[in-house]
C-alpha cells in the first residue's frame, strides 16, 4: 500500500496576532492564517510594508507567541510551550538568515559558523563542518577573516554558511539580500536556493522583492492581515 501522508514542516490553524495599545484598545495585525507548508518546500511571504510579514515569520519560527490560534513546528504545536521549550524545539532544526547578517563582530568568520554546533555538541568534528561548510560558500580563504573585513556579500555568505552548517529541517530567511546590491545578491540568491535543496530544507522567506519570491515553489502575500496566494 502506498503512503501518500505529506509531512509538513509547519501548519497554522486561524492563527493571529494583536497588540494592545493604549486605552484597553487592541490593533489586528494578523488573522485567520491556516496554511501547510511540505516538508522541502520554498515559500514566500511578500506584502506592503507593515503588513505584517516580519511578524508572521516570527511566529512561525516560535520567536513570539500567537494571540488566536495555534503554529506547529515540524508537527509539534507550539501554543502551550514556553520560551525555552520553543527554543530547545529550533536546536539543530531551524536556521535563520536576516537582513542585517548578525554575525559576531569579534568572531572570525569560521568562528561564527562554529557557534551553532557548539549549541547542539552532536557533530562529531566541529570544526571540520564548519570548514566544510564555507567552502560550500566559496570562502575557505576567509576562514580568519573577522565582518569587518568582508563585503557584505561575504558577510552574508558566512552567515548561509552558519545557518546550513547543521542542515536544518526548516531555514527562515527575512529580507536575506535588502542590503545586497543587484549582483551580488543574484549571487546571494542562487547561492540559498542550491543550499536549501543540497539539504532539502523548508525554506520560508519573507521579502519585500517579488522577482525573488516568485522563484520560491510557493508566493503567498499578506492582504489586510490575512494570506493571499499568488498565482
Amino acid at each position: 500500500m502506498v503512503d501518500n501522508t505529506i509531512n509538513y514542516a509547519l501548519e497554522t490553524t486561524a492563527l493571529g496576532k494583536k497588540i494592545q495599545l493604549k486605552n484597553n484598545q487592541s490593533l489586528s495585525i494578523l488573522h485567520d492564517i491556516t496554511l501547510q507548508i511540505p516538508q522541502g518546500s520554498s515559500v514566500a511571504i511578500t506584502g506592503a510594508s507593515g503588513s505584517g510579514k516580519t511578524t508572521l515569520l516570527g511566529l512561525l519560527a516560535g520567536l513570539d507567541t500567537a494571540s488566536t490560534g495555534d503554529v506547529k513546528l515540524l508537527g509539534q504545536s507550539m501554543v502551550d510551550l514556553d520560551e525555552d521549550q520553543r527554543a530547545a524545539l529550533r536546536l539543530g532544526q531551524v536556521g535563520f538568515v536576516f537582513q542585517s547578517f548578525h554575525l559576531m563582530n569579534n568572531l572570525s568568520a569560521l568562528e561564527n559558523i562554529l557557534l551553532p554546533l557548539e549549541l547542539e555538541q552532536s557533530v562529531s568534528d566541529p570544526h571540520k563542518a564548519a570548514l566544510e561548510a564555507l567552502e560550500q560558500v566559496g570562502l575557505s580563504n576567509r576562514a580568519t577573516h573577522l565582518p569587518t573585513q568582508l563585503s557584505g556579500g561575504e558577510q552574508q555568505r558566512v552567515a548561509l554558511a552558519r545557518a546550513f552548517v547543521n542542515k536544518p529541517k526548516v531555514l527562515f530567511a527575512d529580507e536575506p539580500t535588502g542590503n545586497l546590491d543587484q549582483a551580488t545578491s543574484t549571487d546571494i540568491e542562487q547561492l540559498l536556493f542550491k543550499l536549501q535543496k543540497d539539504n532539502n530544507s523548508t525554506l520560508v522567506l519573507v521579502t519585500h522583492d517579488d522577482a525573488l519570491a516568485d522563484q520560491c515553489q510557493i508566493h503567498y502575500r499578506i492582504v489586510d492581515g490575512q494570506l493571499v496566494t499568488e498565482a
